[in-house]
């Protein structure tokens, strides 16, 4: 403690009373409404300075990050692996699952080719069962001595 209050006793000796005077230091009043106006002052200066670190550490990260993509590119020239004046296209098919690509035949293994609704109103069956269910087409049916119903029926 006594150090301490040497340290500051040494720094109060050394500071002038213009310099005091030329210091800006909020002043709080005791209203709450003073007080929290000088509160919101100081906060808008304190986010005003954590901005403004905030842009430069961006701008800062922004350019180390080209410098690493030309570093990059120039190691991949040497080896033959770029090109600067023929870039590579991107892949047309990107927007497409990997497994129903063109180019890739092995994730397509065991399945059909036709990829899309899998409800009832797919396949041939379909075609059969919706002759079932229509009672004009059986009633003419009927009419003309065929019975399309009675095909398959079921002992279940």
């Amino acid at each position: 403690a006594i150090e301490y209050a040497e340290e500051v006793s040494f720094e109060v000796e050394n500071l002038d009373g213009e310099e005091l005077e030329a210091m800006d230091i909020p002043r709080l009043s005791k209203g709450a409404s003073g007080s929290s106006k000088v509160r919101k002052i100081l906060a808008s200066r304190r986010n005003a300075e954590e901005k403004q670190k905030k842009k430069k550490n961006h701008d800062a990260v922004l350019r180390r990050r080209a410098k690493k993509r030309e570093a990059h590119l120039e190691k991949l020239q040497k080896e033959g692996k770029y090109n600067p004046d023929r870039p590579v296209k991107p892949d047309p098919e990107r927007w497409v699952p990997k497994s129903q690509r063109s180019y890739n035949k092995r994730g397509r293994r065991g399945r059909t080719k036709f990829i899309g609704a899998q409800g009832i109103g797919s396949g041939a069956g379909a075609d059969k069962d919706a002759a079932k269910l229509d009672a004009a087409a059986r009633a003419a049916a009927k009419a003309q001595g065929k019975d399309l119903g009675n095909q398959a029926r079921s002992t279940a």
